[in-house]
């Protein structure tokens, strides 16, 4: 037996009116996506308008390099993309007082 629990937000807006703040965050992210990929070269100048940041993963999965032997070669690629092409980039998307120590810091290692 399936049983629904229906609960109440307490939202003051027609439902279309959330429908339409849900498309413009789906946009907003769709465009940062495709902004990340024009700065890492992964879509041309021009090309935002005809590619999907679908377009955007897939050419990133082309990236020569990305054939991993072993699992320490595949954080090794992690490790540098993030130092060289992700970090010098985060400025660009996030508001200078998110950018602390911590955050430019990150570390990728085993999952144990």
């Amino acid at each position: 037996m399936v049983s629904l629990k229906l609960t109440r937000f307490p939202i003051h807006q027609q439902p279309h009116e959330v429908h339409v703040i849900g498309l413009e965050q789906v946009d907003g992210l769709r465009k940062r996506v495709l902004d990340l990929g024009l700065s890492l070269g992964l879509i041309r100048r021009g090309e935002e308008s005809s590619s999907s940041p679908s377009l955007v993963f897939e050419r990133a999965r082309e990236v020569d390099g990305q054939n991993f032997s072993t699992r320490e070669e595949f954080l090794r690629f992690v490790q540098d993309f993030f130092r060289k092409r992700v970090n010098p980039k985060l400025a660009d998307y996030f508001p200078e007082e998110y950018l602390t120590d911590t955050v430019s810091n990150i570390k990728v290692s085993k999952f144990h």
